[in-house]
């Protein structure tokens, strides 16, 4: 575990995620630079972030509870695989993980809306 860093993390994941890797790296390279461009956007227009905050947040929150019930047909595990707490929480880390990239799409583009409508909160 010495050698532990981030190239060592870099094989883990592509090894881990086959094909999809480059995909989601641009994907998530794509997130990234929409969600800082939407925090310019409001800071551009003087704008607050609470309400594309508050849209993200509740956005993950439900993605985080839908994808949490849906795991186990999405893995094509049966429901009793969860039997453990750590079971549980691993399940719900990953789902909250996955939704994640739904919220920041939503923040991205509820900032761009707020700061072209010119809406204050």
């Amino acid at each position: 575990m010495s050698d532990f860093n981030l190239v060592s993390l870099y094989f883990i994941a592509q090894a881990s995620l086959g094909i999809w890797f480059w995909p989601l790296v641009v994907v998530m390279i794509l997130l990234i630079l929409g969600t800082l461009s939407g925090w310019r956007a409001l800071r551009r227009a003087q704008r607050s972030a609470k309400r594309p905050l508050i849209a993200s947040l509740l956005i993950w929150l439900a993605g985080t509870i839908v994808v949490t019930l849906a795991l186990p047909w999405w893995t094509g595990a049966a429901l009793s695989s969860y039997n453990s707490v750590l079971d549980i929480f691993l399940g719900v880390v990953i789902a909250a993980a996955v939704s994640f990239t739904l919220a920041m799409l939503v923040f991205s583009l509820a900032a761009r809306k707020c700061a072209a409508a010119g809406t204050t909160s």
